[in-house]
C-alpha cells in the first residue's frame, strides 16, 4: 500500500539524515566521518525513491474529489515547487560547513514529522475506486468501500487487510481492536 511506503521512507530518510549531525557530535574521525556521510546520502535517496519521491504524486491523484482533482493537484503540486526552491535556496545560504548539523537534524526532523503525520491521518487507499476518494466521503460511504475493498483485497497481507480495517473504524469513531 501507499501509506506504509510514506511512513518507511519518511523514517528512513530522517534516520539517514540523523546520521550527519549524531556523526558530528559523537566525533567520529574523518575517514569514518567521510564514509557515513556517503551511506547517508545514498540512504536518504534510496528511501525517497521509494518513499515521498513517487507516491506524494499518486497520493495526490487520490486524495481529490474528481470534480476538482485537476485544479486541486496542480496547486499542490505548486506548492510543493515552492516548498522545494525554499528549501534549496536555504541550503545554499547555509552553505558554511558550521551550518551542516543544524541543517541536517532540521531536515531529519521534518521527514520524522512527515513519516508521523502520514501514519495519524492519511488513509489508505490501497483496493479502493479512484473515481471517489475516501478523503470526501460521506461515512457510510466509507464503509461501503472499505468493506468492498476488503472484500476485493483478500490477497493483500493480513498487515495491510488490517490496516484497511483500521482506518475505516477509526474515521467511524470506533475503537480498533488490538490484536495480542
Amino acid at each position: 500500500g501507499r501509506k506504509p511506503l510514506l511512513v518507511w521512507g519518511g523514517a528512513g530518510q530522517a534516520l539517514c539524515l540523523a546520521i550527519v549531525p549524531l556523526k558530528a557530535i559523537l566525533g567520529v574521525g574523518p575517514d569514518l566521518s567521510n564514509l557515513l556521510t556517503v551511506v547517508a546520502v545514498i540512504g536518504f535517496i534510496v528511501f525517497f525513491a521509494v518513499g515521498f519521491g513517487p507516491v506524494l504524486w499518486v497520493c495526490l491523484s487520490e486524495m481529490f474529489p474528481s470534480e476538482s482533482r485537476a485544479a486541486s493537484a496542480g496547486l499542490a503540486s505548486s506548492l510543493n515547487w515552492v516548498a522545494g526552491i525554499v528549501m534549496v535556496t536555504v541550503t545554499n545560504a547555509l552553505e558554511d560547513e558550521s551550518w551542516t548539523t543544524l541543517k541536517f537534524s532540521t531536515f531529519a526532523l521534518f521527514s520524522l514529522c512527515s513519516a508521523i503525520f502520514v501514519q495519524v491521518y492519511v488513509l489508505e487507499t490501497k483496493g479502493l475506486n479512484l473515481a471517489k476518494s475516501p478523503y470526501v466521503m460521506t461515512k457510510e460511504e466509507l464503509r461501503e468501500a472499505y468493506a468492498l475493498a476488503a472484500k476485493q483485497t483478500r490477497k493483500l497481507s493480513e498487515s495491510a487487510h488490517d490496516q484497511l480495517l483500521d482506518d475505516a473504524q477509526s474515521l467511524l469513531g470506533r475503537p480498533t481492536e488490538s490484536k495480542a
